[in-house]
Formats: C-alpha cells, structure tokens, sequence
C-alpha cells in the first residue's frame, strides 16, 4: 500500500472551523445575500437563491482549490483523481451504493414533516429566504430548468469534492473507524443555516460517511448527492412540461 507523504491528519477542531465555519458563510448568503439580491434586482425569491447558491458552490470549489494547492500537489488530472479518490468501486460496493440512494431519499422525504415545526421556531428574517415562489408558473420555463439543473450539478460536484474528496482522506487519518458518523455529523453540522433540515438530513449523511469509507472513493458520495438533489430537478421538470 502507497502511502501518500503529503497528507496530513485533520484534526477535529479544524474539521469543525471547516464544516461550520462554510456553514456561516452559506447563512449570510441566505439571510443577507438573498433578500438583497431580490430586492434590489427585483427577481423571484427562487431566482435570488439559485443566485447566492453559485456563488455558495464557487466559494466551496475556491476553498477546495485552495488547501489542494496548499499541500503542494499539482493540477495536473492524475494527481487531481489520486488525492481526490476519483477511482472505481466493487460490483457490490455498487449494490451498497444503490440502496444507499434509496435508503437517503427515502429518509430525507420520510422526515420533511419535522421541518414545518422547526422552522416555526425561529424567526421569519431566518426562515424566509428558504420559502420558496410555490406559486410561480413555471411551464414552459426550459431555460429554468436549464440554468437549475447547471447548479445542481455544480452543488454536487463543489460538496463532494471539498468534503468527501479532500475533507474525509485527512479525517480518517485522525479518526480511523470512527470517520463515517463523525463525518456525517459534521456534514450534517456544515447545514445549520437551515436548521429544520438537520433531522432530515442526518441519516442520509451518515450513509454517505459510511459508503465513503469503506470504498475509499468518492464515486458514492456523487451518486447519492445526484439521486437526492436530483429529485429537484425532477420537479421542475413535472412543472416545466406540465
């Protein structure tokens, strides 16, 4: 087995600045960033959002970028996909993967009837920038669903490379067995912006923890971030046709 000299062990209290540290950034684009941008420019709050997402997903892509550089790597695609993990996995890891996706889902939508009492908890300028145009006609919006389905792709792509292609390889070296649910916790933890999603959430990050570690390869954090956030994209979808 190769040993990889540059890499380093994160420590938890690093991980927790990293993790919720880029959550604080993602709450001031949400409760600062979205109302200004709405207001200002005097677009739908969903076309704000999808706005102070990119540049959520830049900031996260910028950041990875930056501490990959910052080891002394080079960009070059080899080095690129043998630090991030960009690597292939067992036929019955892509069983596991699978019913991962299903197991996430199906958690994620089982517990969105403990959002709406959550999110009553707190106060509007928090919650409001999450309540989405649910009355905005979007038929026939193909260039909507154009521009939604880009940024899904580049929140999927920016998270799993920061967190399960550079952030978990350096956990594990500080946490060994243990990485799967202190990562999933964590990643759970990056979402506080959106407190009354957190319950949802959580078991859904904990099979992704669990899959990145056992397949050391962030091909299963992909999948599972594509068939969750993907459900999105399929809703949009139903409205742009119907």
């Amino acid at each position: 087995i190769m040993v990889d000299a540059k890499l380093e062990s994160m420590p938890l209290r690093q991980s927790c600045l990293l993790f919720l540290g880029l959550g604080g950034v993602a709450f001031l684009l949400s409760t600062v960033g979205t109302p200004w941008i709405t207001r200002t420019f005097e677009i739908s709050k969903t076309s704000s959002m999808m706005g102070t997402g990119a540049l959520l997903f830049a900031v996260l892509t910028i950041v990875a970028a930056a501490m990959y550089s910052h080891e002394g790597r080079s960009f070059t695609w080899s080095e690129i996909k043998d630090r991030l993990r960009i690597r292939n996995i067992s036929r019955k890891d892509w069983l596991l993967v699978l019913l991962g996706v299903l197991i996430v889902d199906a958690t994620y939508i089982g517990l969105q009837f403990t959002a709406k009492p959550i999110a009553g908890l707190f106060p509007a300028w928090l919650s409001d920038p999450y309540r989405m145009d649910t009355t905005l006609d979007q038929s026939g919006d193909y260039l909507g669903l154009v521009l939604f389905t880009g940024l899904i792709l580049f929140n999927v792509v920016s998270e799993e490379v920061l967190w399960r292609g550079y952030a978990l390889p350096r956990q594990e070296l500080t946490h060994g067995r243990d990485t799967w649910w202190i990562h999933g916790l964590l990643w759970t933890g990056f979402h506080w912006f959106k407190p009354w999603d957190l319950i949802a959430l959580l078991p859904g990050a904990l099979v992704y923890g669990w899959l990145s570690t056992r397949t050391k390869s962030m091909i299963p954090g992909l999948v599972l971030h594509i068939g969750l956030n993907g459900l999105g994209i399929l809703l949009m979808a139903l409205r742009v046709f119907g």
